[in-house]
């Protein structure tokens, strides 16, 4: 069992059951889920979109509209891929287009929290249960199709709709060396920084600042890098989240929150497909990491520290990723300090310096450099 995020992850990896105390229910899920593939794949779909992230195709098929509209909106900023040899095909689906799939999910009232993950992580196929059964994911890598199985596609959780997929899309991107980091990405024609802090450091404050500053935003919470030649940072969802009561501070993004059926607990969501005002970024150079800290200043200002400090930072990701994945992402990160600066981000109190602050970085970053690597943000 893997503790990171507040999430328990109870992992039943390569065939070895480490959490349940059945030794058949992994293969008890396996066979539930061959039974019914062929009937899965037949199944007719409303509708398609294809996505293109981190260069990688994603082509969701949907059981019903209402599924669309929980998931597409969060990949919108992505659209444009098609199909193609090592894409990712997603087959969504809930009991009112796929009546049969209860024959799945009514075995999987499992023990635990909400937050709690199940996996079954096999060479051919994988399995993903959240939130007591409610999300089940089934992977088949010997095609590169998935699916997504829920009781009701109108009650996907609040949360779930800002980040949809998320780990099943940590997992597929994994593979192909784009790691998940949790973290905010935003930056300028110049590149850009990601931005880590723990729950309540001001990450997605700053983040938001700077896209209401103008700033290129490509995420607030979660993104992907990778190294390739140099390091980038990917966007993953034209999404945000925000504490309800900082709400105020941002009244041009009001227009892009979603508050129907939000939980007490819960942060506000941003949703910036149909918001004109807001682009989203696909992708930008890195030129920096930053480490967010509130401070009793005014003004937002940047220290700089050692790559050790930054790595310690930055492998806190390694929670987001499956066991099989970590020591790849491990390296990703090693190597990801050790080439580019970090600082620690004084956030003051007064909201406009903090874009200044990462203007300037970006500026000073980009003399040091040169004329970077000759790629330019997306």
């Amino acid at each position: 069992m893997a503790e990171g995020k507040g999430k328990r992850v109870m992992e039943i990896a390569g065939g070895q059951q480490t959490a349940l105390s059945s030794s058949s229910t992994a293969s008890s899920w396996m066979d539930s889920f061959r039974s019914l593939q062929s009937y899965l794949l037949d199944l007719p779909c409303s509708s398609a979109a294809n996505y293109s992230i981190a260069g990688n195709a994603l082509h969701l098929k949907f059981g019903n509209e209402r599924f669309r509209d929980q998931v597409s909106r969060a990949f919108h900023h992505l659209e444009g891929a098609h199909p193609s040899e090592g894409s990712l095909t997603v087959l969504l689906h809930d009991l009112h287009t796929a009546p049969r799939v209860e024959d799945i999910l009514g075995t999987l009232d499992l023990p635990g929290g909400e937050t709690d993950i199940w996996l079954v992580d096999r060479p051919d196929l994988m399995f993903i249960v959240q939130r007591q059964g409610r999300l089940f994911t089934a992977v088949d890598w010997r095609t590169n199709t998935a699916c997504l199985l829920v009781p009701d596609a109108a009650s996907m959780p609040y949360i779930e709709r800002a980040a949809p997929l998320k780990l099943l899309m940590s997992h597929w991107l994994g593979m192909q060396a784009r790691y998940l980091v949790h973290a905010a990405a935003v930056g300028n024609a110049n590149g850009g920084v990601l931005i880590f802090g723990h729950g309540g450091a001001g990450k997605s404050t700053a983040a938001l600042s700077c896209l209401n500053a103008g700033l290129g935003y490509a995420a607030d919470d979660h993104c992907l890098v990778s190294l390739d030649d140099s390091p980038w940072v990917h966007s993953i969802y034209c999404t945000g989240k925000l504490a309800v009561e900082d709400l105020g501070r941002f009244p041009s993004l009001l227009p892009g929150a979603e508050l129907v059926d939000r939980p007490d607990e819960e942060k506000a969501v941003f949703i910036f497909d149909r918001f004109p005002a807001v682009s989203v970024s696909r992708s930008f150079p890195l030129r920096a990491i930053l480490l967010a800290r509130i401070t009793g200043g005014v003004r937002t200002g940047l220290r700089r520290i050692s790559s050790a400090e930054a790595f310690r930072v930055v492998t806190s990701s390694c929670a987001w990723h499956f066991p099989s994945m970590r020591s790849r992402a491990l390296g990703c990160f090693n190597a990801l300090v050790r080439q580019l600066p970090a600082y620690v981000l004084e956030l003051g109190s007064d909201f406009d310096s903090t874009p200044d602050a990462i203007r300037e970085l970006l500026d000073q970053t980009l003399d040091e450099k040169g004329m970077g690597d000759g790629r330019k943000a997306d």
